[in-house]
């Protein structure tokens, strides 16, 4: 390699004999003289100028700093545009600035969404308003049952819930709902107490009563003690459940109180609790003074005919009849069941029928007017409306079954008979009356054992029940049992001495003395 030398511009290998580099292009200097020869211009020794713009440039310069030329080769650089630094930061600063904006106003509209659905979330009341109003009744009280878990304060919620569940016609849940709020207290607390007592009222069971009673006076204890309208609702509740010493004392509190009553209140008051000659005073002093009230009149006949009173009741009884009496059907009703107690069920059946016909919701309205239809003897009318009764659900409907019976006994239908004392029992009507008249279905039915086995036990239940003695006499007489069954006949005798026109005890008398003169 001793003909190769290093180029002295880019440190290359080439041949000693070429002119230029073959790597950089670069002239390879024979001699100082030979180069300056080559260039357009000479200054001196040191300097040259560009062949692209005539500048002068140094002898050792590669590219023209005028012009860009490569002053080696010849070649012009190609002209470069320069950039423009700020304004290419400043539009990079709009960019990010645009960007950050939109990126923001997403975050916000996001944000207002994600909010707004979080408040929808934390609004179950409001939406099972919605839903209530919209008719999905189960969806809005499941969204205020859910929610009523973790806030069993929110007492609004708890209505609107005791709404719901009345708009459903689910009384029962109506009534804890709205009694919830009664007895916490609030704002709606008197209003919620009002729907409670409408929503039992629509239940028709007898035991609600009590609780209507209960609520009653725990808000006027509590809150309302002078509250004439909670008040004057109790006393009417209490006169109908037959609590009539505290509806006598609740009226006494409203008179104390100088509230303005129906005139019949403080005089039946005193009628219910046995005190007849305050209760026919003071109905006496309100009918002078309120001639035409009929209610006044009612009662005033009522008591009158407690008191033995008769032509003075029939007077002011026929005067009722033709008066508006707003509390009517139900002094009727109290006056019919007088009558039937006094065995006059010929007066009490209009009076009964009446009040059965202004109030059709009430089961002890219809079950005393079949009653008295039974005892009037119209048999087939008595056992439709008993058979309306013995299917429903009321606390009537056991006793309506062994009524009728009685009636199919009478009918001489022992297998009907059979069916209906077994339903009174199913009912829960396991009383001495009910085993006397199963044992005379017995007896009907040839079953003497059966039946004996049911007047013992009639009298083991109630051993001064009368007709249980009077049968199972009757039935060991017939078995040749004489002496043990004059033996029962002579103790239905001691038990109905106070009252033997009723229990038919002459004829009993007659039958004791006729057997024990065969026997003898």
């Amino acid at each position: 390699m001793a003909n190769m030398i290093t180029c002295p511009y880019c440190g290359g290998s080439m041949a000693k004999e070429a002119a230029t580099c073959p790597s950089c292009g670069g002239p390879v200097k024979k001699d100082a003289d030979a180069i300056v020869g080559n260039q357009p211009y000479f200054g001196g020794q040191d300097a040259s100028v560009c062949p692209g713009c005539n500048a002068r440039v140094g002898s050792g310069d590669i590219v023209c700093t005028n012009c860009g030329t490569n002053l080696l080769t010849g070649e012009k650089a190609p002209k470069t545009v320069e950039k423009e630094p700020v304004k290419r930061d400043l539009q990079g600063v709009a960019t990010a600035v645009k960007t950050a904006a939109i990126v923001l106003l997403v975050m916000v509209c996001g944000g207002a969404l994600f909010l707004a659905a979080g408040y929808l979330l934390r609004d179950p009341v409001g939406n099972a308003r919605r839903e209530a109003q919209a008719g999905n009744l189960e969806q809005a009280s499941a969204l205020l049952r859910d929610y009523l878990q973790g806030a069993p304060s929110d007492m609004e919620a708890q209505f609107l819930l005791g709404q719901v569940y009345w708009q459903g016609q689910q009384y029962n849940r109506a009534w804890e709902a709205f009694e919830s709020v009664a007895r916490q207290g609030g704002p709606r607390d008197r209003e919620a107490a009002m729907f409670a007592l409408m929503a039992t009222e629509r239940l028709q069971d007898e035991a609600n009563r009590q609780r209507q009673i209960a609520l009653l006076r725990s808000l006027i204890e509590q809150r309302y003690p002078d509250d004439v309208e909670l008040l004057t609702l109790l006393a009417t509740v209490l006169g109908v459940q037959g609590e009539y010493a505290g509806y006598r004392d609740t009226v006494e509190r409203l008179r104390a109180m100088g509230a303005e009553l129906p005139s019949v209140l403080p005089g039946l008051a005193s009628a219910l609790s046995d005190d007849l000659d305050t209760a026919e005073r003071r109905l006496q002093q309100a009918f002078d003074a309120r001639p035409d009230d009929g209610d006044v009149a009612v009662a005033l006949g009522l008591v009158q005919k407690m008191r033995g009173q008769d032509e003075a009741a029939v007077a002011t009884l026929e005067n009722a009849t033709a008066m508006p009496a707003p509390l009517g059907p139900l002094t009727k009703m109290q006056l019919g069941a007088l009558f039937m107690q006094r065995g006059q069920f010929g007066r009490a059946l209009p009076l009964l029928t009446e009040a059965k016909r202004a109030r059709p919701d009430d089961e002890r309205a219809a079950f005393l007017h079949a009653l008295c239809l039974q005892k009037n003897r119209l048999q087939e009318e008595a056992l439709v409306a008993l058979e309306s009764i013995a299917s429903g659900t009321s606390v009537f409907a056991g006793k309506a079954a062994l009524e009728m019976a009685v009636i199919y006994l009478d009918q001489e239908h022992a297998e009907r008979a059979a069916t209906y004392v077994r339903r009174a029992g199913e009912a829960g009507v396991t009383t001495a009356r009910q085993a006397t008249i199963h044992g005379r279905v017995h007896t009907m039915q040839g079953n003497m054992s059966e039946a004996e086995q049911a007047y013992r036990r009639a009298i083991s239940m109630q051993g001064n029940y009368p007709a249980a003695r009077l049968e199972l006499g009757l039935m060991l007489i017939n078995r040749g049992a004489i002496e043990e069954g004059l033996q029962e006949l002579e103790r239905y005798l001691e038990l109905t001495q106070d009252q033997p026109a009723k229990y038919r005890a002459n004829e009993i008398e007659v039958l004791i003395t006729q057997i024990r003169e065969t026997v003898q």
